[in-house]
Parts: C-alpha cells; structure tokens; sequence
C-alpha cells in the first residue's frame, strides 16, 4: 500500500490488480494495470505524484513487470521487465529527489 502527493491510497490485491482511494479508504475503485491474474509485489509513490508498481501475471510467474503511472492509475507505462524467474521485485522506493530505487529478491532455493 502507498499514497501520492495528493493524498490518494493505492493498494494492491491478488489476481486483482492496483485499487485507489480518493477518500481515505472508504471506498476503493480499480485502476486499469496490464496483465491477467495479477499479482502485485510492491507499490510506491514518488513526490510529484507518479505511482509504481511491481506486477507479474500468475501463476507460474513467467515475468516482472515495473509499471509506472503519471496520471492517478488511469494509465500504466513499463518501464522494466525482468524474465528471469529466479528473481522478483520485493520492493520499490522512490527517494525525495524523485529517484527510484528497486530492492529485487531471489526466487526459490
């Protein structure tokens, strides 16, 4: 879960994609994210008011997808893609000055 600048949550739910709010969670609607199945790993916010979001299509994971979105989640570009199985985004952090940080975990043993 993260919140942008302008106060919107956004919240990542299994096989279901990236909800928002706009009124302190009481009530949450779906943001168009490519992918079926959806898995999302991790979400962030950057100061300016773009979302990320670590995403793959499940199950089996075949890839992991960095999304970024500049308009609220209406809209999503990728802007990584990373087809190794073994590896996952874990984390996302975007740093006051607005750069992203990625944390990438291994998969299995």
């Amino acid at each position: 879960m993260t919140t942008d600048s302008h106060g919107a949550l956004y919240a990542g739910i299994a096989d279901r994609g990236v909800y928002r709010s706009s009124d302190d969670g009481i009530s949450w609607k779906l943001v168009q994210t490519p992918g079926t199945k959806l898995q999302v790993y991790s979400l962030a916010a950057g100061v300016q008011g773009d979302v990320f979001a670590a995403t793959g299509n499940c199950c089996p994971v075949q890839s992991v997808n960095l999304l970024r979105s500049a308009d609220f989640g209406l809209t999503w570009t990728n802007i990584l893609e990373l087809h190794n199985p073994d590896v996952a985004i874990r984390s996302i952090l975007v740093t006051r000055k607005g750069t992203l940080l990625v944390g990438l975990n291994s998969v299995g043993e």
